[in-house]
């Protein structure tokens, strides 16, 4: 059984260490699986500096740049289309995973026959609202529903398309929002600190995202039921 565990990274080396170290301490509890670590960044410099500083040996990682700039939709989808693996978790360079985060993840969902998503719990957003599929597991039989693998919605730059596939994937009981595997984001709305300028590069897009979300709520379009597109950048 193979496993990729994909990171989009940016200027955030410490925050990276952390997240990776956490994976680390996840390793001996899915022996089962061969994990493949992979972390995209999208300059030669950052590429050398992840290899200079992380611990990428120990955790089978390896860093590789982006043919083009971030855009979260297309980034996963293309990652999905080509991936060998049984399963991708798909992760952000500022989240900690709890020590058991990954085992009891997989667990849930080795009960959907890997036809499914199961998504990691924020412990830390108390007080919050978050998508219980921003974070987690996609198995590859259920990313063959979509033509292409095209899991996400590309209507959508990096906000709402997690959410939309958390519809559909609830709708036909193919999501688990899972209780037991954990992670911590450093995410500015759960910890109160200053958005890093990583975030602020990252919403750059927001209002387009709100109003595309808007619009394709009003038609009822949800990624999965249909493949409607209301855009075509």
């Amino acid at each position: 059984m193979k496993l990729d565990i994909v990171i989009p990274s940016r200027n955030r080396l410490d925050k990276l260490k952390v997240c990776l170290e956490s994976i680390e301490n996840n390793l001996s509890d899915i022996s089962p699986y061969r994990v493949n670590v992979k972390i995209y960044v999208d300059t030669e410099d950052e590429r050398n500096n992840i290899r200079k500083y992380c611990k990428l040996g120990i955790v089978g990682g390896q860093t590789i740049l982006m043919k083009e700039e971030y855009r979260a939709s297309r980034f996963w989808n293309s990652y999905l289309k080509t991936m060998e693996a049984d399963i991708l978790c798909y992760l952000n360079d500022d989240v900690k995973l709890s020590s058991t985060c990954l085992r009891d993840g997989l667990m849930d969902l080795c009960y959907l026959d890997y036809d499914g998503i199961v998504g990691f719990y924020q412990s830390n957003q108390v007080g919050t609202t978050n998508c219980n599929a921003a974070f987690g597991l996609i198995g590859s039989k259920f990313a063959d529903r979509f033509p292409d693998r095209k899991v996400f919605c590309e209507d959508y730059y990096c906000l709402y398309l997690d959410e939309e596939l958390m519809k559909y994937a609830s709708s036909i009981n193919k999501f688990t929002g899972s209780t037991k595997a954990t992670l911590e984001h450093y995410h500015p709305v759960f910890t109160k600190e200053l958005p890093d300028e990583t975030h602020k590069w990252l919403r750059r897009y927001k209002q387009r995202d709100i109003k595309v979300h808007n619009m394709r709520k009003a038609k009822n379009l949800i990624w999965g039921n249909s493949f409607e597109r209301i855009t075509t950048d």
